[in-house]
C-alpha cells in the first residue's frame, strides 16, 4: 500500500473483498455462517473490510497480527455485536514478543475476545485451526464457510 493512495487502496481491497464474499455466498449453502480469518497483515486488512461489508460475521479471527491503527471500535460494536472475536498469536512469534503481545492485550482491552496461543511461530498452526472448526460445529451445528484473508 503506498503512502499517496492509502485511502484508494484501502476502498479499493475493501470492494475486492466483498465482491469476493458476493461471489462465495451466491455458492454456499443457504443457512451459511460467515468466519473470517486474517493472518498477519491480513488482520489489518479484515478489521477495515468489517467495518464495511453489509455481511453478518459470526466469528472474526485475528491471528498473529494487529488490527488497523485505525479500526472504529463503535461501529464494530454496532455492526458485529454479536461476532464471536479470537486474538491467535504464537508463543515463539518472531515478529511479536510476549511483551509486545500484553501490550497488544491492554491496548484491546475494550475489545471483546478470546486470546488464544499455541507453541509456535508466525504461521497458522494446523491444528489450532483444526480447533477452531470443530469446536464451533460441534457446538452450532450449523454449516461454515471459512474466509481466510492473508
Amino acid at each position: 500500500m503506498t503512502k499517496e493512495q492509502r485511502v484508494d487502496e484501502i476502498d479499493d481491497y475493501c470492494l475486492y473483498l466483498e465482491q469476493l464474499t458476493d461471489l462465495i455466498t451466491k455458492q454456499a449453502h443457504q443457512k451459511y455462517k460467515i468466519k473470517i480469518v486474517g493472518f498477519s497483515q491480513g488482520t489489518a486488512t479484515v478489521s477495515r473490510w468489517i467495518l464495511k461489508t453489509k455481511y453478518k460475521i459470526e466469528t472474526l479471527i485475528l491471528w498473529g497480527g494487529r488490527i488497523a491503527f485505525d479500526f472504529n471500535f463503535s461501529l464494530y460494536k454496532q455492526k458485529h455485536s454479536e461476532t464471536i472475536n479470537y486474538v491467535v498469536f504464537g508463543t515463539e512469534d518472531e515478529f511479536y514478543s510476549q511483551e509486545d503481545i500484553q501490550s497488544y492485550r491492554k491496548e484491546l482491552s475494550n475489545f471483546k475476545a478470546e486470546w488464544i496461543s499455541y507453541f509456535g511461530g508466525h504461521t497458522i498452526n494446523t491444528k489450532t485451526l483444526k480447533l477452531f472448526v470443530c469446536l464451533h460445529c460441534i457446538n452450532t451445528h450449523r454449516h461454515h464457510m471459512l474466509l481466510l484473508y492473508p
